[in-house]
């Protein structure tokens, strides 16, 4: 339903030719800055806000001497544009509206890739905080803390460094680094998902082995969100009851304990009506 109302509030953004306009100087400006970061990277590097400077290394090859090439122009635009404002514009566009700016939903990328575009280059005359908020992506984030350490790792790191973090910190647990790599590289998970999760178990602060296994077997997208509440479910325990001593599966279910020696059993509700409703009909 969130998806639903962000793609709405997307396309009453105007696609007149004003619009098609900014595209265009969004894709010559990237162009240029792309070829003054090659010439002076010193230089442009204090032109660009921080944390843009890790995929300097990565900008050379994608441009060539011939200024003229309208087609190496094109191509570099949209390699660059990560760098240079379309990556961050979208997620801007994404907090606002309260959705996961890596989600599956072909639409709402569609529409989210098209006026991050404009945004970037200038030429859409609107602010994003004039948006509706759509609130929190994830509600249990709010609960346990952890929501301004996502929403800061979204905003601020490409989708490789996002991944990057997400490895380290789950090695970091004495997580198994092949069920990491399967983790990381499942299908039924978005890399939000991951990052809420590792966020998550890092408050725990208990060996993610389990947890990993168990969610390595998602085989539906509803299967990564019910282990995303899991993961937040335990981490708000860990957090307002008591720490965590260990991860255990009690009758095939995950579950934890507690330092006291409680049995945890976190389930999340919405996930527990729809299997009531299927085994249990009034």
């Amino acid at each position: 339903m969130q998806e639903l109302k962000a793609i709405n509030e997307l396309r009453q953004i105007s696609t007149t030719k004003a619009f098609t306009q900014g595209l265009k100087e969004s894709a010559k400006g990237t162009y240029q800055s792309g070829k003054q970061i090659v010439r002076d990277p010193v230089g442009a590097a204090k032109r660009v806000p921080q944390g843009a400077s890790k995929f300097f290394a990565k900008v050379k090859g994608f441009f060539n001497d011939d200024e003229d090439d309208t087609s190496q122009k094109s191509s570099s635009g949209d390699t660059l544009k990560g760098i240079l404002g379309v990556d961050k514009a979208k997620r801007q566009l994404a907090a606002r509206l309260g959705v996961d700016v890596y989600s599956r939903n072909q639409a709402l990328q569609d529409e989210l890739n098209r006026v991050a575009s404009a945004a970037a280059g200038g030429g859409l005359a609107f602010d994003i905080g004039t948006l509706p908020i759509g609130g929190a992506v994830g509600i249990g984030l709010t609960v346990v803390g952890i929501q301004q350490t996502v929403d800061s790792l979204i905003n601020d790191s490409s989708p490789n460094s996002l991944r990057n973090w997400n490895e380290q910190n789950l090695i970091k647990l004495g997580a198994d680094q092949d069920l990491v790599f399967q983790f990381i590289n499942h299908p039924w998970y978005t890399l939000r998902q991951i990052t809420v999760i590792t966020a998550s178990l890092a408050t725990t602060k208990v060996n993610p082995d389990l947890f990993l296994e168990s969610a390595n077997r998602a085989l539906t997208p509803a299967d990564g969100r019910y282990f995303e509440q899991v993961a937040e479910l335990l981490a708000a325990y860990s957090q307002k009851i008591a720490p965590l001593q260990s991860l255990r599966l009690q009758d095939g279910l995950l579950c934890a304990t507690d330092n006291k020696g409680m049995l945890i059993v976190p389930i999340s509700l919405d996930y527990v009506v729809r299997i009531g409703h299927s085994y249990f009909p009034r």
